[in-house]
């Protein structure tokens, strides 16, 4: 088999179980009822997307490194939106009575956290790098 199949079903495999994972935090956000914004589900699918871009970007890695890596992904996604969503909405209360007009430069914030997960995933991912690629078969 060649190194580019074993590679790419050693991506696969890692992000499906992180997909996985990800799908068990979306239920327990609707079990909790926590504030993740207007969609709960989005933080999954922004996830999906970010961890595809880590998972194409990165170095060789082995499996193990990889699959923590994009679970935390999908789970920094989750834990970031409850936070900036609950900020924003004591900021819009506290400093604009409500009025979501007025603050709307500050509603975006939330924009920038899947830049945020994906740095993260990827410097992380280069900590664990291999010196040769075939290594990650042994």
């Amino acid at each position: 088999m060649n190194y580019w199949l074993k590679w790419l079903l050693i991506n696969v495999a890692a992000l499906v179980l992180a997909t996985l994972i990800g799908l068990l935090v979306l239920s327990q956000v609707y079990v909790l009822k926590l504030n993740v914004g207007h969609n709960p589900a989005s933080p999954l699918v922004l996830g999906f997307i970010v961890s595809v871009a880590v998972a194409i970007a990165a170095p060789a890695t082995r499996f193990m490194p990889r699959f923590i890596v994009l679970s935390a992904i999908f789970a920094g996604e989750y834990l970031l939106s409850f936070a900036v969503s609950n900020v924003t909405l004591f900021m819009a209360n506290a400093y604009w009575d409500g009025d979501v007009g007025a603050a709307k430069p500050w509603i975006y914030g939330g924009a920038i956290i899947p830049l945020v997960t994906g740095v993260t995933g990827y410097l992380a991912l280069r900590r664990y790098r291999l010196s040769n690629v075939a290594d990650v078969f042994r």
